[in-house]
């Protein structure tokens, strides 16, 4: 993973991961005998490093707070580059296709929960579909990081989150006004 975030994807062969990690060549082709599975294995083992939010109940605070956690991921954890060597590699390997969506799936599996139950219960209208919506929360954060480096800091969050809650909560009818009898 280390040569993959720092280097790319062409670093990423059986000799560097065998001299990066001290063990031989014949034992990295004994487990990997090909890049890719190479590859899958090392994002698959890092799926799961950090556990999600804790949802407290507060649908906004919850959004906002795994958004973050999103974001800690893009910058701190440095995601980003190995999900854009992935994008890249997943368009020719499907093995890798797999690899993007286990990932991907991971990451939002959070917000997709927190909208599903907010529909649920009521807080978003029955036809908010949670699929969409992890794609509404979690573009704007990806695009930022991937394309444009714009920064994601709290106050993008609250209005990215406050921006998608007032389109698909509930909105009160207005009533039509009355003809005048004039």
């Amino acid at each position: 993973m280390k040569l993959l975030r720092e280097e790319g994807w062409d670093a990423v062969t059986q000799a560097r991961v065998a001299a990066a990690s001290g063990v031989g060549r014949a034992t990295v082709y004994r487990y990997w005998s090909d890049r890719t599975q190479l590859i899958r294995d090392a994002v698959v083992a890092s799926l799961v490093v950090t556990p999600h939010i804790l949802p407290t109940g507060e649908f906004r605070a919850d959004l906002i707070d795994e958004l973050r956690y999103l974001r800690h991921y893009l910058t701190e954890n440095d995601l980003a580059p190995v999900l854009a060597a992935l994008v890249d590699r997943a368009e020719w390997e499907p093995d890798l296709m797999q690899v993007k969506c286990d990932l991907v799936d991971q990451g939002m599996s959070m917000v997709h929960s927190l909208v599903a139950r907010a529909v649920a219960d009521g807080t978003l209208r029955p036809d908010v579909d949670p699929n969409a919506s992890v794609s509404v929360l979690a573009g704007p954060l990806l695009f930022r990081r991937l394309l444009s480096n714009e920064p994601t800091d709290d106050a993008f969050l609250a209005w990215l989150v406050d921006s998608y809650l007032e389109s698909h909560r509930f909105k009160s009818r207005l009533r039509p006004a009355r003809p005048s009898n004039t």
